[in-house]
Order: structure tokens, then C-alpha cells, then sequence
């Protein structure tokens, strides 16, 4: 997804034109780099890049790019605002910017760069989709059914594998939006479409298994489940997922079990180590307390979701 430079407007002086091609050199050389996953030798020249043509809008996205890939998200952000400041045809940094500050969990300023983005080209089917999962997270389930449709619409230009993007993910994101419409039904076969697609497709399996959940029907959840952890046996969701299933189906010993492997995979996951704690108390299993207790505490003076419902 690398951006390459726009031709400049106009007939440029030739100071101009030797910085903008200065600025082009130093650019590609950092393609290269980040290429071959030299994140930081590839910020290097963008920023050169930049030093030499501050408007290269080209430098500032692919900036963005490895400041992302170096988990810089602040700096990320800033260098996709700078790239469509510097070209507001450039649709893919609003994208782009929309994607980090959900992953921040800033979800209203995200819907404001998806919707920045699809003012410049409305035929991003990504953007679409990404826009449902943010309408979605702030409970706007209507509307993001309707984005989930318009992705599907475009459906062509969708990625394919195991993530949010591929067009059985958005089918499996669409579907996550109809059960909480408690259109259930409708919902099933939605996940159904998407594994038509996919058989494998982790998220539409898990989110199956959620709806089954919802409707009681806890034996074909821990079906659901247990299918995810046969295709990812680290999927973490599914693994607490499974956990809550057992439980509900008076399975306390394997219930037990399940929220030992989460945690000894994820033990900082949302709640992981206030649930084996309950759980361990109600098997009378007393070993280890005193080093859960003190990690819930840790936790909890930390801010984090440690003990339901306290925080």
C-alpha cells in the first residue's frame, strides 16, 4: 500500500525541482527499506524526504505506514493527517488515519476520517466495512448494517482470508449486527453465508457460537467454540467463550480447565484473572490464590478490567 508521489502542477522552478526530486530519491530508497522491514533506516528517508519537500504527500503516508508497523500510533496518525493535508484526493490516508484511532479506541474520531475518506472515493468497500465495525462498537447497529451492505456491494475489490476485511468477514460482521438487532434468525444465516464462503473463518465461527449463546442454546455454542480452537488454539476470545459455556452447562471442572489455559496464554486479557480466581474458589482449589489476588490487585490499581463488576 505504498503511496507514490504526485506529479506536480504547474512548470516548477528548478530549486523546486531539485528538492522535489531530491525528495523522490530519498522516498524510494525508503520503499526499499520498509520493503525489506527496516522500519526505522525507512522513517530515516522518508524524513529526508520530507526535509528536503516538507507537500510530498507520497513520504508523510508511507511515514504513517512504518510509524504503524513501529506500534507509533500518535505518530502515525499525525503523519496521515500531514499526507491529506498535503493532497486531499489521497482517500487511503483518511482510511488509514480512521483504522488507527479505532485501534486507539477513539471510535467518533474514526467515523470522522472514514467518512472524510469516502467523501474523496465512495467505492472503498474496506472503508465501508470498517465504518459498520465503528457504527457497531457505538451501538449504531442500523446504520451499520446498512455499511456492512454497501461493502458487500463492492464486493470485488475485498480482500480474501481470515480477517474483518475478507467479504466472508464483513458477511460475519454484518451477521454480529443482525443478532444485535435480535434479528436472530436472519443473523443465522448470515453466519451460514459466511462460512459458505469460508468454512475456516475463525470470526464467523466464534460469533456463531455467541448468537447460540444468546438464544441458550449453549451446547451448539461450545460446538462453535470448540471449532474455532481446532482452526486457533490460542484464540483467546474463544477460549473464555468456552469457559462460559462449560460453566453454563454445569461443566465446572472443564469450565476450570478453559480459564487455566487462557490464562496461562493471555493472564493481563480482560477479567481472565478475576474469572479463574471465582472459579478456582468455587472448586475449593486453593492453590495459587494469594498470586491471583495479588495480580487482580496489581490490576485493578492500574485501571484495567480485573473483577466483574467492580470496574
Amino acid at each position: 500500500m505504498l503511496a507514490a508521489a504526485a506529479p506536480n502542477a504547474g512548470q516548477p522552478d528548478a530549486a523546486h525541482l531539485i528538492a522535489t526530486q531530491l525528495s523522490a530519491g530519498y522516498k524510494q530508497r525508503g520503499n526499499a527499506l520498509f520493503a525489506e522491514g527496516r522500519l526505522q533506516e525507512a522513517a530515516d528517508c522518508f524524513s529526508q524526504a520530507l526535509a528536503a519537500w516538507p507537500a510530498n504527500a507520497a513520504a508523510q503516508f508511507n511515514m504513517g505506514l512504518v510509524r504503524r508497523e513501529q506500534r507509533r500510533p500518535d505518530d502515525a496518525a499525525a503523519a496521515f493527517r500531514a499526507a491529506f493535508a498535503a493532497d486531499s484526493a489521497m482517500a487511503d490516508a483518511m482510511h488509514l488515519l480512521g483504522d488507527v484511532q479505532f485501534e486507539q479506541g477513539q471510535p467518533l474520531q474514526a467515523l470522522g476520517s472514514y467518512e472524510a475518506a469516502l467523501a474523496v472515493d465512495d467505492t472503498l468497500a474496506d472503508v465501508h466495512n470498517n465504518m459498520g465495525l465503528v457504527l457497531h462498537a457505538l451501538g449504531r447497529c442500523g446504520a451499520a448494517l446498512y455499511a456492512f451492505d454497501r461493502a458487500l456491494a463492492l464486493a470485488a475489490p475485498l480482500q480474501q482470508g481470515d480477517d474483518a476485511r475478507s467479504e466472508a468477514g464483513v458477511h460475519s460482521n454484518r451477521a454480529l449486527a443482525l443478532a444485535a438487532l435480535r434479528r436472530h434468525d436472519d443473523a443465522h444465516a448470515t453466519f451460514a453465508r459466511a462460512l459458505q464462503i469460508d468454512a475456516q473463518h475463525v470470526a464467523a465461527h466464534n460469533g456463531l457460537g455467541l448468537l447460540h449463546a444468546t438464544q441458550d442454546e449453549h451446547a451448539q455454542a461450545l460446538a462453535c467454540f470448540d471449532r474455532v480452537l481446532a482452526l486457533d488454539p490460542g484464540h483467546v476470545d474463544a477460549l473464555g467463550n468456552r469457559a462460559t459455556a462449560l460453566a453454563l452447562l454445569q461443566r465446572r471442572e472443564d469450565a476450570l480447565e478453559a480459564l487455566r489455559q487462557l490464562h496461562a496464554i493471555a493472564p493481563d486479557a480482560d477479567y481472565v484473572a478475576g474469572r479463574l480466581l471465582d472459579a478456582k474458589m468455587h472448586a475449593c482449589e486453593w492453590d495459587g490464590r494469594e498470586a491471583l489476588i495479588a495480580q487482580l490487585a496489581q490490576a485493578m490499581r492500574a485501571g484495567r478490567r480485573a473483577v466483574h463488576p467492580f470496574t
